[in-house]
């Protein structure tokens, strides 16, 4: 087997379950590793194997390993960084993926300082040349500028990718795959830090690109009162709030609401746009939304090229009466 033109995936795997955006990255390395014409892993490190191995092979993974070690078992940063050092040292990988997460970048970070490599964080596309080398593409510059970035004198490859930005396509549940165990080489040395515990997040704090629906509101909504309503309704629909760039700009959210070329890539299962115009640097945040709903005064307004369903009217209004049928709804029957 070539390893030069392997795609190893590294899968954040909790509560039985693999991340979103590893599956993401999981179905483009497939395409990464059927033009190489090589072979796609899926690396993971954590239990419940077998429902792991089915999982990772319906997205298409040729093979899955799993490192093992009593010291894993702990679920610690750097444990977790030197086993996947030592197996991509050993296995030489042409390209190595992770989720542009929170853990992701921490762990890709490390990796990537053991193994004396470079590493391009946070991407928003991927490709192969003609020579078969990562073309890895992110914002630079404030986000005001795509860069292309290529590295032919490491190997592996390594970039983190941002959730939501690649398709995650359906699994063929049917699909075979080979098993590997890797045992790394720990020692309790390796464990500087220590872990005091888990603060379990606020629920209505959840990132952006994790959310299933997202409610967002832009300049059209006028004012940070009115803004509340996109908040509202996005509390009544058990979602979270986000925000274009023009909203953004007129202090109407804050930057972290920010969904856009410039902010965060989402792909959540309903997108409703209120009182946004659909710029290209907003659309491109939000395209592969599963369902998108449009709200907005003018007819020509370019988000409804992209929507599944419009509403031609003032967002304002149209949302404080949905948000008023909302609540009515939910009161308690007499």
């Amino acid at each position: 087997m070539d390893m030069a033109h392997t795609v190893m995936v590294f899968v954040e795997w909790s509560r039985a379950e693999a991340a979103d955006v590893s599956l993401e990255l999981l179905s483009k390395g497939r395409g990464l590793a059927s033009e190489l014409k090589g072979e796609l892993q899926a690396v993971m490190i954590g239990d419940n194997h077998q429902k792991a191995e089915t999982i990772l092979a319906g997205f298409g993974a040729d093979r899955v390993c799993f490192p093992e070690h009593p010291l894993l078992l702990s679920e610690h940063a750097e444990l977790y960084a030197e086993a996947l050092a030592q197996l991509f040292n050993e296995k030489r990988p042409g390209i190595v993926l992770f989720g542009a997460t929170i853990s992701g970048n921490d762990l890709a970070c490390r990796v990537a300082s053991r193994l004396k490599i470079g590493l391009v964080t946070d991407c928003i596309d991927l490709s192969v040349n003609e020579q078969g080398l990562l073309l890895q593409t992110k914002l630079t510059h404030g986000g005001r500028i795509s860069s292309t970035f290529i590295r032919p004198d490491t190997t592996p490859q390594m970039a983190t990718v941002r959730p939501g930005v690649f398709e995650k396509k359906r699994p063929n549940l049917k699909k075979e795959t080979k098993v590997e165990v890797f045992n790394p080489k720990l020692e309790e040395g390796l464990r500087r830090l220590r872990m005091k515990g888990r603060i379990k997040a606020d629920p209505e704090a959840i990132v952006l690109d994790e959310a299933e629906i997202i409610v967002s509101g832009g300049r059209g909504m006028g004012s940070r009162e009115n803004f509340e309503l996109v908040r509202e309704l996005a509390w009544n629909l058990g979602g979270v709030a986000g925000a274009s760039l023009g909203a953004v700009d007129d202090e109407l959210a804050p930057r972290k609401c920010l969904v856009g070329q410039t902010g965060t890539t989402v792909s959540p299962n309903l997108y409703v746009a209120c009182g946004i115009s659909g710029s290209i640097y907003h659309v491109l945040g939000m395209k592969d939304s599963k369902a998108i709903v449009a709200v907005n005064k003018n007819p020509n307004a370019d988000i409804f090229k992209y929507s599944d369903m419009g509403l031609v009217g003032d967002a304002v209004e149209i949302m404080r009466a949905i948000n008023t049928r909302l609540r009515a709804g939910k009161q308690p029957h007499e």
